[in-house]
């Protein structure tokens, strides 16, 4: 592949870490998830970055770690959910990689963020309507940036190797143009 790295992205929960990791398996590359970079920059979890440090000063940490991933070869990276809306970090994305869209239902990110044991600083603290009126307002205004994805695959309601092929064909038909 002539570019040799690919930027996961995507609505929290969308599976952007879990199934970033079965695809890089798959193409014998490595990982990397940014909010772990983040993490392990910080030396707290995301929770308690948002809460000590405020959105915006992780926002520009995970800008950071974002920037580091450009000299990386045959990386699969996964952002943050909200990687894409800071700045002119698509724009980032776009120029320095290939940018997956992993696009799933508001539903089935729903059910993921229901059955998640991680915290996700977005949705604590909110019922289950309030998380599903969430939703619907982050992938409105994050619209508009995931339809700037190199690549769109869409999420079956079950993850696994269905998603795998999915991404893998997307990957291929991209090669080819």
């Amino acid at each position: 592949m002539q570019n040799e790295r690919i930027y996961l992205i995507g609505m929290p929960g969308c599976g952007k870490s879990t199934e970033g990791k079965k695809l890089a398996r798959k193409l014998g590359w490595s990982f990397l998830d940014l909010d772990a970079e983040v993490e392990k920059e910080e030396g707290q979890s995301i929770e308690q970055i948002f809460s000590t440090l405020g959105e915006l000063a992780f926002r520009k940490n995970e800008q950071v770690q974002l920037k580091k991933t450009f000299h990386l070869k045959r990386y699969i990276i996964a952002c943050g959910g909200g990687t894409i809306s800071f700045d002119n970090n698509m724009q980032l994305i776009k120029d320095n990689g290939i940018s997956m869209y992993l696009n799933a239902s508001n539903a089935f990110i729903l059910q993921r963020i229901l059955a998640s044991k991680q915290s996700r600083p977005l949705f604590n603290g909110l019922s289950e309507v309030e998380i599903t009126v969430k939703i619907k307002e982050i992938q409105e205004s994050r619209k508009p940036f995931y339809e700037q994805a190199s690549l769109l695959v869409n999420i079956p309601k079950e993850s696994g190797k269905p998603m795998l092929d999915k991404a893998l064909e997307a990957i291929r038909s991209f090669e080819k143009t």
